[in-house]
This record gives structure tokens, C-alpha cells and sequence, in this order.
């Protein structure tokens, strides 16, 4: 089958030939028809993940199965299915209270400690793959996976986000940050999305962000916190999520909280941290906390929710498999809105 491999971190993947997998008793095969990178995949190919190489990478994946395990029930030939992307146990105490991403003996992440889904084919337990209907495509299937999830999630859990609060979202335009934009509007949230241009920020916009931040214009800095408590009337946000994760812009989410605010961090940068005045938590008692994935629950609230039309995948194109490292130098500069697709 054909594969886009990892050979050597900060280089190209290479599309090359490799053999088919075949499944093992509790193991099904997947045929992929649909894979979106992020920025997972850019860390990962700039060897700032945990892996060993030559790793297939991509973990935002949709296709069919196409062999099944002789253990494994209820999963049949030619089922269109999504890939949840945590090796869970299924058998420890998170796992049975539906917190599945905290689980105590996951062995990593499709992508990862697996070949993922840049390839024909791919390999997963039984157990990670989850149903989607005829009405929802293949490439809007990949948003289900993590950022339409994933977005339910932390508002939903780890912001606690209520009617009437303001939200600040570092990195709106972005994968995740679309469409946690859209659904912050089902919680009755008062969205400001900062990016890096007023033209991903105008897009914001249409989906219901009402202010906007230009991080170029105004870094992580005096003007930026300026321009949210502007938005705020002066308050500051009830809840920051904080897709980008750098230093800078945890330190600035934690700045613009107001009294009893939640920061939540999503996304990551090696080696960077949040310094803080410890006495704001006792004074204000704001709240630090993370975002680890999505539960199965939380996918299958999301594909509702996309099938209500109440939340719009946003793919902004689609792509060949060969041409995953240029849509991934694109992610790392900052030039996707939405998500980019690859098409097999």
C-alpha cells in the first residue's frame, strides 16, 4: 500500500510503498478515505513527540473497514467508521466512568505509538473504531475525531462555560478553534477569538465570534490584554482556552481572567511555561486546568450535533496524500483556516 513515512524528524515524509497490515484477533483494518493533519503532525514530524521512527503519522481519520479480527463483534465489512485516536484499556476506573482519555494503561496515541492514518490502510483495536452515518462525509467525519470533540469538551467539563460569559480563544481560526467558536454559541458564550490576521479573524466572524484580537498587531503583551478587557467592558473573560500554548499566550489568558475565571490549556509548545502570582488563586480563585482530548460520549453528542446542522464542519479544501508535507508547513505557518484534508 501506499504510505506518506516519517524516516528522519525535521525532514519531508516520504511516500513510498509498504506492506498491508493485516489484523490480529482483536484488531480490525481500516481503508482509509479521509485524513486531516494538524498540528499534532507538525510537532511530531519536527521530532517534538514521544515516537520511533519510520513512523506512518496522521491520527484525524475516516474510511471502512475493510478486515476484522476473529474476535471482534458487532464491526462489519464495508462499515463507515471514524478512528478514536487514544489506545485506551477500556477496563481501568476511568475508562468505565467515561473518562476514557485519563485512562491509567493507555499505550498512546494512532499516529504515534502506531502507524496513523497518512497510508491506504491502517491498523487499530476493535475497540477505537466508532460508527458514522451515510449523512456525513468522509472529510467532515475527520472534524468529529478531535476538533468538533474535542471543543465540547472543554467547554462543556474544564471551562464550564455559561450563558452570558465572555470567552477568549487563542488560535479561533484553527482547527479546534472554528469550531469551539461554534460551539461556544450552543452554550450562549460571548466569544473573543484572537489569531495571527484580520482575515482568519473576519472568518471568525461568520461563525459567531463577536470581537476579534489580531495577535500580530497586538502580541501577547499590554495591548493585547488591553483589547480584551475593551471587549469585556472592563471585566476580563470567565473562561480563556488557549489552543496556541506558548508562554506568552498562557500568561496572557491568565492576565485577562476576571474573579472565578478558568484557563484552559490545549494546546502545547516544548519547553514553554505559565508563570503566575499564586496569590490570585486564593484572592480571585481562578482556575488552571487542561484539555485531554474527548471522550467517546462527547463524539457521539458532537456527531448529533453536526447532523442538527448545529455545528459546521469547517474543511477549507482537500488535498492529494502526496502533498501532506506542504499542507503541514502550512499549519505551521499559521496559513490553514479550518482544517485541510487528505483525500485517498
Amino acid at each position: 500500500m501506499r504510505a506518506m513515512v516519517l524516516h528522519e524528524f525535521s525532514s519531508p515524509l516520504q511516500l513510498g510503498e509498504v506492506p498491508d497490515p493485516k489484523p490480529g484477533l482483536d484488531e480490525v483494518v481500516v481503508k482509509v478515505r479521509a485524513c486531516a493533519p494538524d498540528m499534532l503532525d507538525v510537532k511530531t514530524r519536527a521530532g517534538q513527540s514521544n515516537i520511533t521512527l519510520p513512523r506512518i503519522i496522521g491520527h484525524e481519520i475516516a474510511g471502512e473497514i475493510a478486515e476484522v479480527g476473529a474476535s471482534v463483534k458487532n464491526i462489519r465489512l464495508g462499515e463507515r467508521v471514524v478512528v478514536y485516536d487514544y489506545l485506551n484499556c477500556g477496563a481501568c476506573e476511568f475508562c468505565w466512568k467515561g473518562r476514557e482519555t485519563l485512562c491509567r494503561n493507555n499505550k498512546g496515541i494512532v499516529g504515534l505509538a502506531i502507524d496513523g492514518g497518512f497510508a491506504d490502510y491502517i491498523k487499530v483495536p476493535g475497540r477505537n473504531v466508532l460508527p458514522i452515518p451515510t449523512d456525513v462525509s468522509d472529510e467532515a467525519a475527520t472534524t468529529l475525531v478531535s476538533p468538533v470533540s474535542t471543543s465540547l469538551h472543554a467547554l462543556r467539563e474544564r471551562a464550564r462555560v455559561s450563558p452570558g460569559d465572555y470567552l477568549l480563544i487563542v488560535g479561533a481560526a484553527g482547527g479546534v478553534g472554528i469550531h469551539m467558536v461554534q460551539m461556544a454559541q450552543l452554550f450562549g458564550a460571548r466569544v473573543i477569538a484572537a489569531d495571527v490576521s484580520d482575515e482568519k479573524n473576519d472568518k471568525t466572524k461568520k461563525y459567531g465570534a463577536e470581537a476579534v484580537i489580531n495577535t500580530m498587531e497586538n502580541p501577547f503583551g499590554a495591548s493585547f490584554d488591553e483589547a480584551v478587557l475593551e471587549a469585556t467592558g472592563g471585566t476580563g473573560v470567565q473562561s480563556a482556552i488557549d489552543l496556541y500554548g506558548s508562554s506568552d499566550s498562557l500568561a496572557a489568558c491568565y492576565r485577562c481572567l476576571d474573579t472565578a475565571g478558568t484557563l484552559v490549556r490545549i494546546g502545547s509548545r516544548i519547553g514553554d511555561r505559565l508563570e503566575i502570582d499564586p496569590e490570585a488563586l486564593t484572592m480571585k480563585e481562578v482556575v488552571l486546568t487542561g484539555c485531554r482530548y474527548n471522550t467517546k460520549e462527547e463524539f457521539n453528542k458532537s456527531l448529533e450535533l453536526v447532523r442538527a446542522g448545529k455545528i459546521e464542519p469547517v474543511v477549507s479544501f482537500s488535498f492529494p496524500l502526496s502533498e501532506v508535507n506542504d499542507v503541514l508547513d502550512k499549519i505551521e505557518r499559521n496559513e490553514v483556516f479550518g482544517r485541510g484534508v487528505a483525500i485517498l
